[in-house]
């Protein structure tokens, strides 16, 4: 056997994971950094973001390259056209041993291998997608943060500044949310806001890490968290439905991903009682199989690789 190596990557907006596996399904290593988004920061930049994480991971495990490079993209709805994934790969990787999906997709098949199945993910953005009984991929939200991406932690961080902005002004309910904006970006005078937000860089990163301080304001019983966390429950329920009914079948997995729900069980419960309310029998889960682990047997499979079932069989057994 030729014992090939495999790199994974799950290019979030905000965090980017790698692994190298063997085709005997041997992990040699991970590597971590930031965002990939090459809708949120440069083509360039996210390039040579990915290239400092696997430069960093080849030189962990000690390995002269790897035979296939698989890329799970947050700015994907699907399987990245050529000329874009040339456009990305640039003079750093190669596009002919490189393959890059939607990272939706990548946690989607890790979860279903392909059957039908539902993938929502909630992190510095919300996406979810579906496979049908056709084997058809259906796409729902993913819409980035220039145009509201609700049901993200985004979301939740710039509605939980504007509650808080609300409160300053007089016009909105009271709420603690206005203290924790100033302890969370060390301000005193809530203007002095302005140029904290404008002039920074990767300004959407920022305001999604501040979700946290929403859902810690919920926890706490504020009223005005309690309705942002309830608002994109809603949504994220309702975009759920929507594609668990349009996969045409009646016994499919739910998985769900990102830092809201996997950060928040308390939310993930809450999201899943919700859920059952309108489909008793669905079972949400946290996929066993993360995506950058996903997008490497979406490639094996998709690329028809020669032993591809026996490839798949050694991951799933040793790399899980």
């Amino acid at each position: 056997m030729e014992n090939r190596i495999f790199i994974g990557v799950d290019g979030g907006g905000t965090k980017t994971k790698a692994i190298a596996i063997n085709e005997n399904g041997a992990v040699l290593g991970r590597n971590t950094g930031g965002g990939i988004n090459f809708y949120t920061i440069p083509m360039d930049k996210a390039r040579q973001t990915l290239k400092d994480i696997l430069d960093g991971l080849i030189a962990q495990v000690n390995i002269p390259g790897y035979d296939s490079l698989y890329i799970g993209m947050s700015a994907l709805d699907h399987l990245s056209p050529p000329e874009l994934l040339a456009e990305f790969c640039g003079d750093v990787f190669d596009p002919g041993k490189t393959v890059m999906i939607s990272d939706v997709l990548a946690s989607l098949f890790g979860l279903t291998l392909g059957k039908p199945g539902v993938m929502l993910i909630s992190g510095t953005g919300m996406i979810g997608s579906a496979i049908d009984t056709n084997g058809k991929l259906l796409i729902s939200g993913g819409w980035g943060y220039l145009l509201g991406d609700e049901g993200s932690c985004f979301h939740i961080g710039q509605e939980g500044i504007k509650a808080g902005i609300r409160d300053h002004e007089g016009i909105g309910i009271h709420t603690e949310l206005l203290q924790r904006i100033h302890n969370y970006f060390g301000i005193e005078d809530t203007r002095d806001l302005l140029p904290y937000i404008y002039r920074k860089e990767k300004v959407n990163d920022i305001i999604a890490d501040f979700a946290q301080e929403v859902i810690a304001a919920y926890r706490n019983g504020d009223t005005a968290a309690d309705r942002i966390i309830q608002q994109t429950l809603d949504l994220l329920v309702s975009v759920c439905i929507n594609l668990i009914d349009k996969t045409g079948a009646s016994d499919i997995k739910v998985g769900v991903y990102g830092g809201l729900f996997e950060n928040n069980r308390d939310i993930l419960s809450r999201f899943e009682r919700m859920t059952q309310r309108h489909r008793p029998n669905i079972h949400v889960v946290l996929p066993q199989i993360p995506p950058e682990i996903g997008v490497i047997l979406y490639g094996i499979q998709e690329n028809k690789m020669k032993n591809r079932e026996g490839i798949r069989d050694n991951i799933l057994n040793n790399a899980i």
